[in-house]
C-alpha cells in the first residue's frame, strides 16, 4: 500500500483544482476539495493531502492527544470526588438514622421524665403535701401546764408532728379520713 501511495504521489498530474492520476495505463480523475484531493481507484477512495498540511494534522492530532490525556485526568479526579461523595451521603445517611434512634429516645425518656415531674408534683402541691405549724398548751400530771409548739409534715392521708415544749417532746403519725358531710 506504501508502495503504490508512494507512486501516486509521484505520477500525479494537477490541474487547477481537478487533479488526474496514473497507474500503469490508466488514470484516475480526482476533485479538490476543502484543501484535499479525493480520487477513486479501482473502488477505493483515497485522499491526497499537502505535506504542510500533514504537518498541521499531527500538530491537531498532537493537540487532541494532550487535550484527550488532560480531560482523561480530570475525569479521573472527578470520578474520585463522586465516590468520596457517595461514601460521604453514605456516611451521613447511617449518622441521620443514629440521630433518629437518639431523638426517639430522648422523646421516650423526656416523656418519662414529664410524668415523674408531673408525679412529683402532685404528691408535693396542693392536697397531697401539707405542712403543719401549731401550738398549744400541755397539762403534765403535775398539774402544771406548759406552751407547746408543733410542727408536722403530711402526704396525701398520712402526716406526722413533733411536739416540743418547756419540758415536753413527742412524736405524732396519724392518718387522716375526710368525713363525708
Amino acid at each position: 500500500m506504501r508502495y503504490i501511495f508512494l507512486f501516486i504521489l509521484l505520477s500525479t498530474t494537477i490541474h487547477a483544482q481537478d487533479i488526474l492520476i496514473k497507474k500503469g495505463n490508466r488514470e484516475y480523475p480526482g476533485k479538490q476539495q476543502q484543501g484535499m484531493w479525493l480520487v477513486t481507484m479501482d473502488s477505493t477512495d483515497y485522499v491526497l493531502l499537502k505535506k504542510n498540511s500533514l504537518d498541521s494534522f499531527g500538530f491537531i492530532i498532537d493537540s487532541l492527544e494532550a487535550t484527550i490525556t488532560l480531560l482523561t485526568t480530570k475525569l479521573t479526579a472527578q470520578e474520585k470526588v463522586i465516590e468520596k461523595c457517595d461514601a460521604f451521603e453514605r456516611k451521613s445517611d447511617s449518622l441521620h438514622v443514629l440521630n433518629n434512634r437518639i431523638l426517639d429516645t430522648l422523646n421516650v425518656l423526656y416523656r418519662g421524665y414529664k410524668g415523674l415531674y408531673e408525679d412529683a408534683k402532685k404528691l408535693i402541691t396542693g392536697e397531697n403535701f401539707s405542712l403543719f405549724l401549731g401550738g398549744g398548751i400541755v397539762q403534765l400530771p403535775s398539774d402544771d401546764y406548759r406552751p407547746v409548739l408543733s410542727l408536722g409534715a403530711g402526704i396525701g392521708n398520712w402526716f406526722g408532728q413533733y411536739s416540743f415544749g418547756s419540758g415536753y417532746k413527742g412524736i405524732l403519725l396519724g392518718v387522716r379520713y375526710g368525713l363525708p358531710f
